[in-house]
């Protein structure tokens, strides 16, 4: 009887096993089944069609289909003291709910394309006004006013709309900055006189005097030429002209200006040369005023005298090696005036406006400087308007007398006199004196007591 229940247990065991194959096998056939019958109801659809798939794309101009503005362009118009402004939507005077005349130096800040902070410094008669916010096509169709004119919007899209016009082939230009504010639109405007290098500004008493007492014009920037004014003025007392440039990038700002007085103290002179101006980037803007009513006409040019070495302008620093200079010897000027230049520096990689040098393992000094001419002094030396680009390295080589200098100050080991040296070196920058200018120089040569020029 065992032994027939042990048989029994056997057989069901196997045939449990043999199920239990089954069923793996029969469960293998039904996911083959499965994913043919997948297979078989995608080829039937087809690959699903990704959304957008076969659409044409236009892209959108920048005014509606039809569009073509308000305003009309014209000239003149009823009420207005002198010549009406270029930029004049409304036409009469009357039109606009304010106009205020000015005259003087003005900034425009703004947002430009590139979506960055961006300021023009601009002088001459100015205009604000305003006129009713009536709705918010507005501003579009001041947009193409503006366009109609001939002019450029400089400012990223919005509702504030800085823009630039020129006329008379360059020699007028037309700034001009819209916002809203309130319920109205305001306007400045300013236009403001070019002279191009070459030509000759000639002014009276009576032409300063109408614009204010004070006259002002630009001349723009000419990269790797050093430009020089030239001014001749009448008799009578003394005339003043002042001009303002520099580089701003980012959180870097340089700012130069240029001031000077002629005839002053009856000093009276038929001719004066200026080439210590300013040579940055950016445009210039001068301004010139009288003394008295005496000072009877001026006349202004500029011109380009000389090469320059072009720089890479940028937000970033620049290197400057200094070779053959004593230790602690050497600085680099970031504010300070000189002669009829002054000049302010701000950077972030500099935060208290002064530069430490490194000393190098060849003993040599290392500046981290932003670009720009600068005037490093070298104990007494001064080498002007050394340019620096952003992201190079400037090297500069010091005389070889000034090495000789140190080691005599310091030290009597022969090797200091085995050095032969001739050469010259200025000083001080030419400063005039009437008719004679007056320059100070070393002249050196190791080999001669002393040498002539």
């Amino acid at each position: 009887m065992k032994k027939k229940m042990r048989g029994l247990v056997a057989v069901l065991l196997c045939f449990s096993l043999v199920l239990s194959g089954c069923s793996a096998k029969i469960q293998e056939i039904a996911d083959k089944i499965t994913a043919y019958k997948t297979g078989q109801s995608l080829a039937a659809a087809g690959r699903p069609t990704p959304v957008g798939a076969g659409i044409k794309l236009e892209a959108l101009g920048h005014y509606p289909d039809g569009f073509k503005g308000k305003y009309k362009v014209q000239t003149g118009g009823s009420g207005w003291d002198g010549e009406a402004p270029l930029f004049n939507p409304l036409g009469d005077k009357s039109a606009y709910n304010e106009v205020k005349t000015l005259t003087g130096q003005v900034e425009f800040t703004y947002i430009d394309k590139d979506y960055r902070p961006a300021t023009i410094r601009a002088g001459g008669m100015r205009w604000e006004m305003s006129m009713p916010y009536e709705s918010v096509e507005e501003f579009l169709n001041l947009e193409k006013y503006i366009e109609d004119l001939g002019g450029e919007v400089l400012s990223s899209t919005g509702d504030v709309l800085m823009f630039k016009i020129e006329e008379d082939a360059g020699k007028i230009v037309w700034w001009g900055k819209t916002y809203p504010y309130g319920e109205k639109i305001w306007t400045e405007l300013c236009r403001e006189q070019w002279l191009a290098m070459g030509e000759t500004l000639s002014l009276t008493y009576d032409e300063v005097n109408a614009c204010g007492a004070q006259y002002y014009f630009k001349t723009a920037s000419t990269p790797g030429k050093l430009q020089t004014l030239t001014a001749k003025p009448g008799s009578g007392h003394s005339w003043t002209i002042s001009g303002q440039s520099g580089f701003h990038s980012g959180d870097y700002s340089r700012d130069v200006t240029f001031a000077a007085t002629l005839n002053e103290f009856g000093d009276y002179q038929n001719t004066y040369v200026y080439d210590d101006i300013p040579q940055e980037p950016e445009d210039t803007l001068w301004c010139v005023r009288y003394c008295c009513e005496d000072s009877t006409a001026l006349s202004l040019s500029f011109s380009e005298t000389a090469d320059l070495a072009p720089i890479q302008y940028g937000e970033g620093m620049g290197a400057l090696l200094i070779k053959g200079a004593p230790w602690g010897s050497v600085s680099v000027m970031l504010q300070g005036s000189n002669n009829h230049l002054s000049y302010r520096t701000e950077h972030p990689d500099i935060p208290s406006n002064t530069l430490s040098g490194d000393q190098t393992a060849e003993g040599d000094t290392l500046f981290w400087v932003p670009p720009g001419y600068w005037d490093i002094q070298i104990q007494n030396y001064v080498s002007k308007m050394v340019p620096v680009s952003t992201g190079k390295l400037t090297v500069v080589e010091a005389p070889t007398n000034l090495r000789r200098m140190a080691v005599e100050e310091t030290t009597d080991i022969p090797t200091a006199a085995a050095i032969e040296e001739h050469g010259m070196t200025f000083l001080s920058p030419p400063q005039e004196q009437g008719e004679t200018v007056k320059l100070e120089f070393l002249l050196y040569d190791s080999t001669a007591k002393d040498p002539k020029p």
